[in-house]
């Protein structure tokens, strides 16, 4: 038997998924693509994010990463990011 009476109930790596599953479909990507597209800091700050947007109900947004500009000393941290995905999301403040 399985038991949910918390969002804290349920594994980091199911949450994505659940995401996925209860948010309009839409062609920017999946909440369970950004995970594994992820590193390890990446993951944890997304299932801190998707735990306070569902315990506080507020908004968040996916969205396409494009890879476009001049690779730099200034920017080679946002060529690294981009070169690692595909989709990312936007946190919004809290519905009141």
């Amino acid at each position: 038997m399985f038991e949910v009476n918390n969002i804290e109930d349920l594994p980091n790596e199911a949450l994505p998924n659940l995401l996925d599953m209860i948010t309009p479909q839409t062609n920017e990507g999946t909440w369970s693509i950004i995970y594994k597209e992820s590193n390890k800091d990446e993951r944890k700050q997304l299932i801190a994010d998707i735990k306070n947007c569902l315990n506080e109900k507020c908004k968040m947004s996916l969205y396409h990463i494009y890879c476009e500009g001049i690779m730099d000393e200034n920017t080679r941290d946002y060529f690294d990011f981009c070169s690692r995905h595909s989709v990312w999301y936007e946190k919004c403040d809290p519905l009141r």
